[in-house]
Order: C-alpha cells, then sequence, then structure tokens
C-alpha cells in the first residue's frame, strides 16, 4: 500500500502535462481561475509525494530493523498527517472559485441553480479543501507520545469521517451532473453503472453514517488498543473495494473508452491508489486459527492483488512525463482485467467465508 501510494503520487507530480488540461478539453481560451487551481494543487502535491516517501522509508526502516521506536513512530506520523493536510489544502482555490462563482448568482440565478451551485461545487470543494486538512492538522498536533491517546483517536476518526463525507460528496456530484446533463437514461442504461451509481450515492453515504456511529460508539476509549481494530479494518476495506470496482469495471465493461463518469473519477484523480487498500486489510481483518486452507486463500488473493496493482502502476509509470497511460494497450488491459477480476472474486469470496463462519459461531452460543 505504501509503494503504491508513493508511485501513483510520483506519476502525478512528474507529468506536468495535466496543468491546464480541463481549460483546453472545454475548448481552449486561456482561464485564469483553472490554472490557478491546477498549479496550487501541483506545489501542494509535493507535498503528498513527501509524505509518500516518509511513509514508504518507514516502511522499510521497520522492516529491515524489525522494531521502531514509539517516539520515531509518532514523529514521523506527524510530518505524514501534516504534509497530507497541505495537499487538500491546494484545492482551497477551486473552494474559493466555487464560492465566488455562487455568490455572483446568489440574486440573479434560479432556485435551481444556486441549489446546483450549492450541493455539485460548494459544499464538497469546502468540506474536502477546508474542513479535511483543518482536522488532518488538529490531528498532527494531537500526535504525540506525551499527549493523551484518546485526543489521538478522536481525531483520528473525525478525519476518517470527512475523508469518507469528501468522497461521497464529490463523487455523487459528479453523478448528479451527469444525470442533469444526460438524464437518468444514462445511468439505467448499463448494469455496471446502475451498481456503480448505487455505491457511490447510497454506499458511500452508508460508510459515511457507520463510521460516524463507530466513531460516537467510541468515545469513551482512552488507548488505542482498546479500539475495535477489525471494525476500522473493514471500513478500510470497504473504501478500498469502492475504488478498486471503480477502476477495474471501467477495464472490463467500457473497453478502452472513456464517457463522462470514467473521465472524471479517473482522469486525475489522485485518491485512486486507493484500490491498493484492500493488500493490508485482507490480513488484518480475515485470519483464522487453525485453518490452513483458508489463510492461504488470504496470501493467495493479497498475491493476486499484488500482480495486479504491479501492473496498474506500471501502467502508469511507463508513461512519465507525459500523460500517457498504458493501460489502453491490449496485453496491459487483458492482464488488468484478469487480475483485477479474480482479486475482486476472491475477496468476495473471502468475506463470504468470515460471514458464514460469524452466523455460525452466533447459532452455535445460542444453542
Amino acid at each position: 500500500m505504501a509503494v503504491a501510494y508513493f508511485l501513483f503520487t510520483l506519476h502525478g507530480v512528474f507529468t506536468l502535462e495535466w496543468i491546464g488540461e480541463w481549460d483546453r478539453i472545454g475548448g481552449g481560451g486561456f482561464r485564469f481561475a483553472i490554472y490557478v487551481e491546477d498549479i496550487t494543487a501541483f506545489i501542494c502535491l509535493v507535498f503528498r509525494l513527501a509524505a509518500s516517501v516518509i511513509a514508504l522509508a518507514s516502511v522499510i526502516y521497520y522492516l529491515a530493523k524489525k522494531e521502531i521506536t514509539k517516539k520515531l513512530a509518532y514523529k514521523l506520523t506527524r510530518i505524514v498527517v501534516f504534509f497530507e493536510a497541505i495537499y487538500w489544502l491546494g484545492l482551497a482555490t477551486t473552494a474559493y472559485f466555487s464560492v465566488e462563482s455562487l455568490a455572483r448568482i446568489l440574486f440573479s440565478a434560479s432556485l435551481d441553480h444556486i441549489l446546483n451551485s450549492l450541493l455539485v461545487s460548494v459544499i464538497p470543494t469546502v468540506v474536502e479543501a477546508i474542513i479535511l486538512p483543518i482536522s488532518l492538522i488538529i490531528l498532527a498536533i494531537k500526535i504525540s507520545p506525551n499527549k493523551p491517546e484518546k485526543n489521538i483517536i478522536k481525531w483520528a476518526l473525525f478525519s476518517g469521517i470527512l475523508y469518507v463525507l469528501s468522497f461521497w460528496l464529490v463523487y455523487s456530484s459528479i453523478w448528479v451532473g451527469i444525470i442533469r446533463q444526460k438524464g437518468i437514461e444514462y445511468v439505467t442504461a448499463r448494469p455496471e453503472f446502475v451498481f456503480t451509481f448505487g455505491l457511490t450515492a447510497f454506499g458511500l453515504a452508508a460508510l459515511a453514517i457507520y463510521m460516524t456511529y463507530f466513531t460516537w460508539k467510541s468515545r469513551g476509549v482512552l488507548s488505542i488498543g482498546q479500539l475495535q481494530i477489525k471494525n476500522i479494518v473493514a471500513i478500510v476495506l470497504a473504501l478500498g473495494l469502492y475504488f478498486l470496482w471503480n477502476y477495474v469495471s471501467w477495464v472490463i465493461f467500457a473497453g478502452d473508452q472513456w464517457n463522462n463518469w470514467y473521465a472524471m473519477f479517473l482522469g486525475h484523480n489522485m485518491d485512486l491508489w486507493m484500490l491498493s487498500l484492500p493488500l493490508i486489510a485482507l490480513p488484518m481483518l480475515f485470519v483464522w486459527k487453525d485453518e490452513l486452507k483458508k489463510n492461504l486463500l488470504i496470501l493467495a488473493t493479497d498475491g493476486v492483488g499484488a500482480v495486479f496493482i504491479g501492473v496498474y502502476l506500471a501502467a502508469y509509470l511507463a508513461g512519465i512525463p507525459t500523460l500517457a497511460v498504458f493501460h489502453s494497450d491490449p496485453i496491459i488491459r487483458m492482464l488488468l482485467a484478469i487480475t483485477g477480476a479474480i482479486f475482486l472474486l476472491l475477496i468476495l469470496i473471502l468475506i463470504v467465508f468470515a460471514v458464514t463462519q460469524r452466523n455460525t459461531k452466533v447459532s452455535t452460543s445460542k444453542e
């Protein structure tokens, strides 16, 4: 996961052609706002690259030394979280232009136009570019071996809620824009779009609500050791599956063609590295005592996932420093489709095994 975080961010930093691309796609003509947004986003993206380098180096150091001091672990984590906050602050100019645009039409446009601007642009950008980074900065301040773990837990969970909430608002706003432009028929015409729309509009909302409930339930927790870690890992797995599904469904169902949803979701989405989250979540969530076959299935699933992520990253990195991404190459696309589909299938099988085993234990305890 740390490797994916680093390499995907590296690709974004060293492919500068994306700066001003939306202006060119829109027909040309210099638009000051787009270049300001892209340049500030790039500057702050460098901080995410630095965060990913530190995160990867920390993992390598731990694997090499087999240990890491608590003081050093807290210090490195604090830096990573702070740099991640700066990355999100890079979107503040987008939030500014969204609010400024709403202010200009507030007393002249129709209510429908105002609500559309508010829901599709202003609220999503303000949450991800202002509220989320402020929360992360507070979390970074709280991360210290000399401070109570309770406050770290509170702000870490609150930041997690804001991550999921931001994704729900931003990606749902994409669907709202598509439906307003193309009509609901665009969604219902293809089964995978119906499923993806449901995952976005309702699945991410449900995940945000559950995370809010979990945070409230954990309000009395005083130390990290008292947290229900498996619940957190399950949330991480669900979020990773959302990104994984959206990429794999494009590879399998869309051929090598862009369309409204995939162009907006996959085009320069700097959070696509999160499709690697299942690699770390699976071993933490699904471990069965004295059940060798199921544990081998976990290893096989992570193995297939590692191959898929490797091909995925190679398709992106091979095009540096241009915007060329080689997932449309027939051989690479076939590898992505096969390994991605198998990876998703194996994850679903593991989930079924876990649910079945849990239901069996509940039934046995009742007897």
